[in-house]
């Protein structure tokens, strides 16, 4: 066991302002005297002399020998340990805990009085929730696990802690089922979360990108949520989740194309209707990926396959208009693109009246100024809604960089273009693996599955976690 010196210990924190250290005697005797160390930002002053200094200090109390286990002892209530060296007492300092330091024994005792500073529990911003609970994630750590032990009332409930980061050090909680979720997936979610090798975890990119199996590919590999419900109901059915202390988001694996295309509300809706909103989803995917690159293909090489009276609208758009059918394409969807992007980093009660205002003027300008066609517009418009159908954000920026590889595939070749880009985003989705699970299960070999929702009545014998 190597002791340590309270100069040791103030040294490692390198005269930080925040760094409190207050006289302690304990049992009210000058020979007794101590040392009260705590971080004023991390740790409540009110709680530390409530909850510390009045026991320790109270004269009528006596601890025998005043070693570290006797004080550890008298601390009633507190979760409290023995810290022997500078880098465990360091730690305790820094995750919200209070030490008292012993100068005769070079040890001190850590008393969690943790701030209880922090943001409540309030309703979700980006996930809208239609039917369901309205609970979201906090920064804080210890309130999200107490989010899914509200939820998951079984002792089968597994959180498991571990700390990543060389610099930044940061908590992960990993949380299954056990019995349920497949012990091989914990096993892997362990080992990626282990093997994380980061400075420290402050954004939400750092973790998906480490455990992914593709880094490279857009499509996301991790189902993220800020849902405590819809955390919790992938859980149940036998996946395995992460949580990260500062992060108010939960991170899910395997994640595959058709959870991604689900909403937790499918759940809580009638079996016929959810079972019709998921295929118009997945229409609305296609939509979105395909229909500009398919209307620039048969604008400028199959003009053939378009019926007559519509060809001659487009002919008659076109001959106003100074700019090339593909140039036309690329800045219209440039221009929703940075009107969305303008939406999003807008203050919140403007952002989206001046993304609607900013399109219709634009749109009508631009249709007027002769400088793109009015089927173009309506064409890239409604590509864009389309996008928006789907549950999943990422998705959706997976759906807008594709959509833009199609359209520049169909300006240079047609529909032999559109189509071999299409044969290779088929190929990726078929090669691509989350957690070693297929992306693309159940939907290749149980299409039904995937596509349709049965009745709760219906018993369905399946692999949980597909």
């Amino acid at each position: 066991m190597r002791l340590f010196t309270l100069f040791e210990l103030e040294n490692k924190f390198g005269g930080t302002c925040d760094l409190m250290r207050r006289p302690l005697r304990l049992g009210g005797r000058a020979e007794n005297a101590a040392a009260l160390i705590y971080i004023d930002s991390l740790v409540s002053s009110e709680a530390a002399g409530r909850l510390v200094i009045e026991p320790l200090g109270d004269p009528m109390r006596t601890l025998g020998d005043y070693s570290p286990e006797a004080v550890m002892a008298s601390l009633c209530g507190l979760n409290a340990e023995v810290c022997s060296d500078v880098d465990g007492a360091a730690d305790k300092l820094l995750s919200g805990f209070a030490l008292v330091y012993l100068p005769s024994f070079g040890a001190a005792v850590a008393a969690e009085l943790r701030s209880p500073d922090k943001r409540a529990v309030a309703d979700p911003k980006d996930e809208k929730v239609l039917k369901g609970s309205r609970e979201a994630f906090t920064e804080c750590l210890q309130t999200n696990c107490a989010l899914l032990r509200r939820r998951v009332k079984t002792a089968d409930l597994r959180l498991r802690a571990i700390t990543v980061g060389s610099r930044a050090e940061c908590t992960l909680v990993i949380a299954w089922i056990e019995g349920f979720t497949p012990s091989a997936l914990v096993d892997e979610m362990m080992r990626r979360a282990e093997n994380l090798r980061v400075e420290g975890v402050i954004t939400s990119s750092v973790i998906e990108e480490c455990l992914a199996d593709s880094p490279l590919s857009p499509l996301p590999q991790l189902i993220v949520t800020e849902r405590a419900d819809k955390f919790c109901l992938n859980l149940l059915e036998g996946r395995v989740g992460l949580l990260a202390d500062t992060l108010p988001l939960g991170y899910l694996a395997p994640a595959s194309l058709p959870q991604l295309m689900k909403a937790p509300e499918d759940e809580a809706a009638h079996f016929a209707a959810t079972s019709l909103m998921t295929l118009f989803r997945y229409f609305a995917l296609f939509l979105s990926l395909t229909l500009p690159a398919i209307y620039l293909a048969l604008a400028l090489y199959h003009q053939s396959l378009i019926p007559l009276r519509i060809l001659q609208s487009m002919i008659e758009a076109e001959l106003e208009v100074p700019f090339p059918t593909a140039a036309e394409v690329f800045i219209m969807l440039v221009a929703v693109d940075l009107l969305e992007e303008a939406g999003l980093r807008m203050p919140g009660p403007i952002g989206p009246t001046v993304s609607i205002i900013g399109a219709l003027i634009i749109g009508q300008s631009a249709v007027e100024a002769k400088i793109v066609s009015p089927i173009i517009v309506v064409t890239v418009a409604l590509a864009s809604t389309a996008q928006y159908a789907l549950p999943n954000r990422d998705l959706q920026l997976a759906v807008k960089l594709g959509r833009l590889g199609l359209v520049a595939l169909s300006a240079f070749f047609g529909l032999y273009g559109l189509g071999a880009g299409l044969a290779l985003i088929a190929a990726h989705l078929i090669m691509l693996r989350s957690f070693g699970r297929s992306y693309i299960s159940p939907l290749a070999r149980y299409p039904a599955r995937a596509l349709l929702r049965l009745p709760m009545t219906v018993k369905r014998k399946e692999d949980p976690t597909v």
